[in-house]
């Protein structure tokens, strides 16, 4: 009976050996290196670490900077291009104002035209214009998310390489090999 004890001893703590191997290296795999502390932009960081989903908003934004910048421009310089286009047409509406017969109904009618459609220009061009305004004021309300939010502010380097996977370059990486156990020739399933 001690015999049969003692083996069934030896056998629990044979089973116990692999947890206690199995508890140890999960403690090991726990225990991951301190996290690299980066930030956005070109200055020091100032402010607390973003979260994880700040710093995916954080990545966004200069694409979102960008095209907004892009919008605005194209807008503004629309604006400048159809208010050169206005200052012609009202110089030119000047030009003429002295040539105008005012006895001629026919003349005083044409200018007249030229002033309803100087109008619809001013009219156009204060749309045009309210709406390049708009798209300036969302750029700078942007950027001012971005100053105030995301630059400069550190980020974790583990939080970074989640949202963002290093991408291998797996045609220049060797081929793995798999490692297995290698019987001897000759060995038999009974000679183990």
């Amino acid at each position: 009976m001690n015999r049969a004890l003692l083996s069934t001893l030896v056998a629990c703590a044979a089973l116990a050996s692999p947890l206690a191997w199995q508890a140890a290296a999960a403690q090991v795999k726990e225990e991951k290196p301190p996290d690299k502390i980066l930030t956005l932009g070109n200055g020091p960081a100032s402010g607390e670490q973003i979260t994880k989903e700040q710093l995916r908003e954080c990545l966004a934004m200069p694409a979102r900077l960008s095209a907004e910048a892009d919008k605005a421009k194209r807008a503004t310089s629309d604006v400048e291009g159809d208010k050169a286009e206005f200052d012609r047409f009202d110089a030119q509406l000047k030009s003429e104002r002295s040539k105008v017969d005012p006895k001629d109904r026919a003349a005083i009618a044409a200018y007249n035209a030229k002033l309803e459609k100087r109008q619809k220009m001013v009219t156009a061009f204060n749309a045009k214009s309210a709406a390049a305004a708009e798209r300036v004021e969302s750029y700078n309300a942007l950027r001012k998310s971005w100053e105030g939010g995301c630059e400069n502010r550190p980020y974790s380097q583990r939080d970074y390489a989640e949202l963002r996977p290093v991408k291998s370059a797996a045609a220049s990486e060797p081929a793995r090999t798999e490692l297995r156990v290698v019987k001897p020739e000759g060995a038999s399933e009974t000679g183990k």
